[in-house]
Parts: structure tokens; C-alpha cells; sequence
């Protein structure tokens, strides 16, 4: 599993439970948000939740739906991801 520096992810909690169900946990570089292919999508969709005042856990994930809708519609933003990420994968 490909996680970034967050805390609780270095806990003897998770570590634990991931080593006990055999997954293998891989680090991003610290700092490095750029090469993780999901911080485009949550930056846009945080882009897209900043203006909105949400009331509760509904209203939040309606919202969050509609910002991923918008940010797969964005064919610019899913082009230059793809252009970023693909050759990585390859």
C-alpha cells in the first residue's frame, strides 16, 4: 500500500495490523506530494469545497461528490494528471 507521511500511518496500530493481513506498506518521500498520483484529485476537490459552508456529514459528502464529478469532467486537469502520472507507470 502506497501512503503518504501521515502520522497515524506510522503507528504501531496500523503497521501491525497491515504486517498481521500481509500488506506491504511503501513510504512516500517526505515532502514529495507530487508523487502521489491522488493529491491532484483531493487538491482540486478541496479547491472545490473551499467556498462552501457545510453543515454536516451530508452536506459534505454531496459535496465531495460533486467536486470529484467536476475534477473528472475537467478533461484539462484529468489530461495533465495523466500526462504526469502515466510515464511513472510505465
Amino acid at each position: 500500500m502506497f501512503l503518504d507521511n501521515f502520522s497515524s500511518h506510522h503507528s504501531t496500530y496500523f503497521t501491525k495490523n497491515a504486517e498481521f493481513h500481509g500488506i506491504w506498506l511503501i513510504f512516500n518521500a517526505p515532502y514529495s506530494p507530487r508523487l502521489n498520483p491522488a493529491e491532484t484529485p483531493i487538491k482540486e476537490i478541496r479547491r472545490y469545497l473551499s467556498p462552501h459552508l457545510l453543515e454536516n456529514t451530508t452536506k459534505i459528502k454531496e459535496k465531495v461528490l460533486e467536486g470529484f464529478e467536476e475534477f473528472v469532467k475537467c478533461t484539462k486537469c484529468a489530461e495533465k494528471w495523466i500526462f504526469q502520472h502515466w510515464t511513472s507507470i510505465n
